[in-house]
């Protein structure tokens, strides 16, 4: 147990001083500084964080249900202006130890918080600086995702929204099929090491605004 236990402080370790090294060559790459990232998981807060930007979206450490989250993404003024009210459990998961919320009829999983005043402080705060001109989506493949949920959130943009999936379940240009996953949905560890960048590359598409997967 304690060997499991320095082995996995060693990974973090190294892990932060590689992070450091690359994040430092990726922000003097980056020449687009007031984008926003609508995200149904880490990916956006992570990104945002690694790059040293502002977090100019009110998905940051909240994740969506994948249906929800398409629904959220096709209509995201409409759902800015309706008040986030919590609820005492979730209509997918039942009673969860943080806070669950509603914007009519999406539901938002607060998974970092316990304070339901302080989840709606920041997401009403953070949902001001959202940039709809210079605006991005990603979504993966976890969280009770289906293939219409796939279809209908790479018709939302093809060019600012990436889906990242373990399997290959479509053809579109802004489907990245994450080729080296093992099993039927990407893990939790996909945003927490950023395995995503071995198959995108990031800061070129939020300078650029176009899709390019990287090559296998």
């Amino acid at each position: 147990m304690i060997q499991r236990v320095i082995a996995y402080v060693y990974k973090r370790t190294l892990f932060r001083v590689y992070r450091s090294y690359v994040n430092d060559k990726h922000k003097k790459k980056l020449t687009n500084k007031n984008f926003s990232i609508i995200s149904n998981n880490c990916i956006g807060g992570i990104t945002c964080s690694d790059l040293d930007q502002p977090f100019n979206s009110p998905t940051v450490d909240c994740f969506f249900y994948s249906s929800c989250y398409v629904k959220f993404c096709q209509d995201l003024k409409y759902y800015f202006l309706q008040e986030l009210v919590e609820v005492p459990e979730s209509k997918y998961a039942g009673k969860c130890d943080y806070v669950v919320a509603h914007l009519d009829d999406v539901e938002i999983h607060f998974i970092h918080d316990q304070d339901f005043s302080l989840a709606k402080e920041k997401w009403d705060r953070r949902k001001q600086r959202v940039n709809f001109d210079n605006l991005f989506f990603t979504m993966s493949d976890r969280d009770l995702c289906d293939e219409s949920d796939v279809d209908t959130f790479l018709n939302i943009d093809k060019d600012r929204a990436i889906f990242f999936s373990a399997q290959n379940r479509s053809n579109a240009n802004n489907f990245i099929y994450c080729y080296d996953e093992k099993g039927e949905i990407t893990t939790p560890l996909f945003a927490m090491y950023r395995t995503f960048e071995k198959y995108f590359n990031m800061v070129e598409w939020l300078n650029t605004g176009s899709v390019r997967a990287s090559e296998k």
